[in-house]
């Protein structure tokens, strides 16, 4: 994932971390752990990115809940995500866990949707956002994200999954 690929997808968990972040609610208590994400409130993702870490990987990928691609022992270089999961693009985001973590929001919001449609373009296969304050319904979109192998929208106030019928 070069430099266009890592500012899209800090761009996309910028938009995310809007979509689910409710700064005016504090009886939401709104993303109980935003370690990493925090930055998102004063800096832009270039002042972000352009900041050296200490791993040498992008800085969001030490954020809360963020599990990147990231390379093993060469050669070959082998890329490596969640324990068991072997990933295509070094540096992407290959999974967020945010289970019960006082987002908040709409998961059939187009902002929100689009972050997770980047997102998946980016190489996210696995989304946990169980136990959050997440409302809407599941719809066909979540059946266009092919590469999504793992999703977890369990124990939150989305009204459940309805087939409609042609006809």
């Amino acid at each position: 994932c070069a430099a266009d690929c890592q500012q899209a997808v800090c761009t996309a968990l910028a938009t995310f971390f809007s979509s689910t972040y409710n700064s005016t609610n504090t009886a939401l208590r709104s993303w109980r752990n935003k370690q990493g994400w925090d930055k998102l409130q004063s800096q832009t993702c270039a002042q972000i990115l352009a900041a050296p870490t200490a791993n040498g990987l992008p800085a969001y990928c030490g954020w809360y809940g963020i599990t990147c691609c990231f390379g093993g022992p060469a050669p070959p270089l082998m890329l490596w995500g969640p324990p068991g999961q072997n990933c295509t693009l070094l540096n992407s985001v290959v999974e967020i866990n945010l289970q019960v973590n006082g987002l908040n929001g709409s998961v059939t919001d187009t902002v929100f949707q689009q972050s997770i449609t980047q997102l998946h373009a980016c190489g996210m296969a696995r989304l946990t956002l169980s136990g959050n304050a997440l409302s809407g319904s599941l719809s066909e979109f979540w059946g266009n994200l092919a590469n999504l192998t793992n999703l977890n929208l369990g124990t939150t106030y989305m009204a459940p999954f309805q087939v409609q019928s042609e006809g």
